[in-house]
């Protein structure tokens, strides 16, 4: 029963919250995901104590690699620059050591649900309907309906993003249910028509869902991915000849079409998000060179990256964000876990890639997983991964090797002393699992109260902020959140100041006393009037993070609020200065920058005024 259970968490595409304060998505799918880990450990724990004997199926080789992998996490976490931050990750989409213990979890429980057809079956046929669902959603989206209300679709310029919160995670997930009916139809056709007929229209269904999406790496991965299957499939070296120069041929043509965006019934060539990941990627490689061995710790990309970011960044994103992810996996994986990660994942690219051209039977299953796993990889080097995306990726990697390698029998005699071992452990892990997944459940919803009491000018605003991020004290985004709303075009009050100090503290804790801390510790020392102090904090603030506009605005507000006009216009000139410079062949790229930098043309205003 435990286990069919636990195939729920593959409804997690379908899980959000609509009643959330400020992050609709990724958190909700957090607690959803844990929630199911819960549920079987909890089960597991009970058969256990139960039973004096049990039997396990074991393949050392994927022991190993399990072990490797989580050990890079490990030593490059006890290593990082923010050890705090890279343990816990990200508040929005964590992806620190914390949930890769527990995407370990979920490989290894795949691994032993996949070895039984029926659990493969169960997976293919949840993968399939969620995936209807999702892409029937994104298509009723394209065209306007949108039954749950999550607003317009401007703020992804037209794109669907459907249950998933963008248009790139939409994409990515899609790659999953997609491979399954394309090879569903490959392994049935043309004998078993009524067992390709439905694959093949839900196949055309998931692609018009990715072209609503507009995701381009997920498109380049499904045709890369298909092209190496057919490739696989074709045992001629002359009709491999021609088909693959057929393809190269084909692909570029489909690729220039793939680049053309929509808009106002005029195509334009939209390079926006490649001109962004491309200056990521160049301004990554000194951070290679400099954490070469272990990588600077998950999760930890936003803090370094700001000490060799290009400004020329700011011909595609806002000013005032603030990059978090490489936009590739590889690069990703290097600068933040070094060598030792780098190795591991691609000794592990290696051993998939070479099974494809492997001869031998393949079937449904095998083809499925083997190839929406060389399709999400590709995607993935221009993107980055969300949980959503890693519990159907770990199901498919554990379907392949379920397939693949050889299993080892092992029985265990399970005595008195063990079982109390394993009860007390089991017991502490649940207990925390519990806690944990109940406050990442409850996170939004005190988020949602203290916004909500702050716009309605509630005097419990700041304590309902407290409360918020004291739920959660391992993340830097909710404080940082109080001190934009109550430090940022509006006079503090006073009886504020002591819960900004206690935010401060907890930004210091989880940031390692990265340019976050200094930032914030200067806003608070500007709001207590100390300004020599608040100057020296935002000093330190700028030569960690000398290329991010947003420390040389609120420097400038700062020296505004002190009276010091001159050095308000020093640093509103380091502000302009990081606006990239057009040529008369930029429109484009202008056109996005007026949209979406209102700050820029504010601060021009306030130069003009000192």
């Amino acid at each position: 029963m435990t286990k069919y259970l636990y195939l729920g968490v593959f409804l997690i595409p379908l899980i959000f919250n609509p009643f959330a304060g400020n992050e609709t998505y990724e958190v909700a799918k957090q607690a959803w995901f844990l929630a199911f880990i819960l549920i079987y450990l909890c089960g597991t724990a009970i058969s256990l104590l139960r039973k004096p004997k049990f039997s396990a199926q074991i393949n050392s080789t994927i022991l190993l690699l399990c072990l490797l992998w989580l050990g890079s996490f490990a030593i490059s976490t006890i290593f990082s620059i923010a050890p705090m931050e890279s343990f816990w990750g990200d508040y929005k989409r964590p992806q620190g050591l914390f949930i890769h213990i527990f995407y370990a979890t979920h490989f290894l429980i795949c691994l032993n649900l996949f070895k039984d057809m029926k659990y493969r079956k169960a997976f293919f046929n949840i993968t399939i309907v969620i995936g209807f669902l999702v892409a029937a959603y994104a298509i009723f989206q394209n065209y306007g309906l949108d039954p749950l209300n999550q607003g317009p679709l401007g703020v992804f310029t037209g794109r669907s993003f459907s249950t998933m919160g963008s248009p790139s995670s939409l994409g990515q997930f899609l790659i999953f249910p997609w491979w399954i009916a394309f090879s569903l139809v490959v392994n049935n056709f043309p004998d078993k028509r009524r067992e390709w007929i439905a694959p093949l229209i839900l196949a055309a269904f998931f692609s018009l869902a990715l072209y609503f999406s507009l995701n381009r790496a997920s498109m380049l991965g499904i045709f890369i991915s298909t092209l190496v299957f057919l490739v696989t499939k074709i045992k001629s070296t002359r009709a491999k000849t021609i088909f693959i120069s057929t393809a190269i041929i084909f692909a570029v043509a489909a690729g220039a079409f793939a680049f053309l965006r929509f808009g106002d019934n005029v195509k334009l060539l939209s390079t926006r998000s490649l001109g962004s990941q491309a200056i990521l990627w160049e301004s990554a490689l000194p951070l290679i060179q400099k954490h070469f061995w272990i990588g600077s710790g998950p999760e930890t990309v936003y803090q370094t990256i700001q000490t060799t970011m290009s400004p020329r960044l700011y011909f595609y994103e806002r000013m005032m964000d603030i990059p978090d992810k490489l936009h590739n996996a590889l690069l990703e994986t290097l600068a933040t876990r070094g060598i030792l990660g780098f190795l591991i994942l691609l000794g592990t690219i290696i051993f998939i890639l070479k099974f494809a051209f492997k001869k031998g039977p393949k079937d449904s299953f095998l083809d499925a997983s083997l190839f929406s796993l060389v399709a999400y990889f590709i995607s993935v080097q221009f993107g980055f991964s969300v949980i959503t995306h890693m519990v159907f990726l770990l199901g498919m990697a554990a379907l392949f090797f379920a397939l693949t390698a050889k299993f080892k029998t092992i029985n265990f005699n399970f005595k008195l002393a063990p079982k109390i071992a394993t009860g007390a452990i089991s017991a502490t892990i649940v207990i925390f699992l519990i806690s944990y997944t109940y406050k990442v459940a409850r996170s939004e919803f005190l988020v949602s109260n203290a916004l909500s009491s702050f716009f309605t000018n509630d005097p419990q605003a700041a304590e309902n902020f407290e409360q918020a991020w004291k739920n959660l004290p391992y993340f830097r985004e909710i404080p940082y959140m109080t001190f934009s709303l109550f430090n940022e075009g509006i006079e503090t009050p006073a009886e504020v100041i002591p819960y900004l100090e206690k935010a401060q503290k907890q930004i210091s804790a989880v940031t390692n006393n990265g340019f976050y801390a200094h930032l914030t510790q200067a806003q608070l020392l500007v709001v207590e009037k100390r300004f020599d102090e608040a100057w020296s904090e935002f000093d330190k603030a700028s030569k960690l993070a000398p290329h991010w506009p947003g420390i040389w605005y609120k420097w400038g507000n700062a020296a505004i609020s002190a009276g010091n006009k001159q050095m308000a216009k020093e640093k509103f000139a380091k502000f302009l200065e990081l606006a990239p410079i057009y040529s008369k062949t930029e429109s484009e790229q202008e056109r996005i920058f007026r949209i979406s930098n209102p700050t820029y043309y504010q601060v021009l205003g306030l130069v003009g005024t000192l």
